[in-house]
């Protein structure tokens, strides 16, 4: 008797090691994320934070900042880039240059990411460009929120 306890035990130990966690397949599987770095490139960490408290208002995934325990993994590149842009003002009376050029400063905001499982599988990417920062962060969450609710529609 006192084997087969020990055997049941060894067994129900190995089981859970093995099928306890099950990795995250899909979307639906995924309850905790962690958002890695967006590389170095200027406004990368503005994206990523940005990325990161919109995901955590969705309510949809804890996001955590252990890399191990998380279920998926985001990460990318981001960059936000600033450029001035001239252009020659017209007289209205007239309908020709004045010489005098005006001008305004251009920020681009760009991120492409990636939501992988910790086997490295892609379970879903997406990329945005705009001329605002918060809005380049919510349009990928928005993505993936709705690629979200498209898996659990497909699943009924």
């Amino acid at each position: 008797m006192r084997f087969s306890w020990m055997m049941l035990l060894i067994w129900s130990a190995a089981f859970g090691i093995c099928y306890g966690d099950q990795p995250a397949r899909r979307l639906l599987d995924v309850k905790t994320v962690y958002v890695d770095t967006f590389g170095a490139a200027p406004g990368a960490d503005l994206l990523r934070e940005s990325v990161i408290g919109r995901l955590a208002k969705s309510g949809r995934f804890e996001v955590i900042e252990d890399r191990q325990n998380a279920d998926a993994v985001l990460v990318g590149v981001g960059e936000i880039s600033k450029h001035y842009k001239e252009f020659a003002s017209l007289d209205k009376d007239e309908g020709k240059a004045t010489g005098r050029a005006r001008g305004r400063t251009i920020v681009d905001a760009t991120l492409a990411v990636r939501l992988m499982s910790q086997e490295r599988k892609i379970l879903w990417a997406d990329d945005a460009r705009t001329d605002d920062s918060s809005y380049a962060a919510m349009s990928v969450v928005k993505s993936l929120l709705k690629a979200v609710e498209k898996e659990a529609k497909a699943k009924q």
